[in-house]
């Protein structure tokens, strides 16, 4: 969107890009997110990316081991 708005002469500063990017995620993420707005600084489009895929990245292998310590307790049992 921001690409897009650019080739018509539309700049839109990084930390606006930010917030409204931030404003858009699910509940889920706040507690993500409040970790950013507390920075002294907000990161730029580019570092702020990168954090959410590698937030989401932690998230799901730690479901993934979860569901898997499930699994071999279960299987411990029998």
């Amino acid at each position: 969107m921001r690409d897009g708005l650019a080739t018509v002469g539309e700049v839109i500063p990084d930390d606006q890009l930010a917030r409204t990017t931030l404003s858009g995620f699910p509940k889920k993420w706040d507690g993500f997110i409040d970790g950013i707005v507390t920075r002294e600084h907000l990161p730029d489009w580019r570092r702020m990316w990168d954090d959410f895929n590698q937030e989401e990245t932690r998230k799901s292998a730690k479901s993934g081991s979860q569901h898997g310590g499930v699994d071999e307790c279960e299987n411990s049992y029998y």
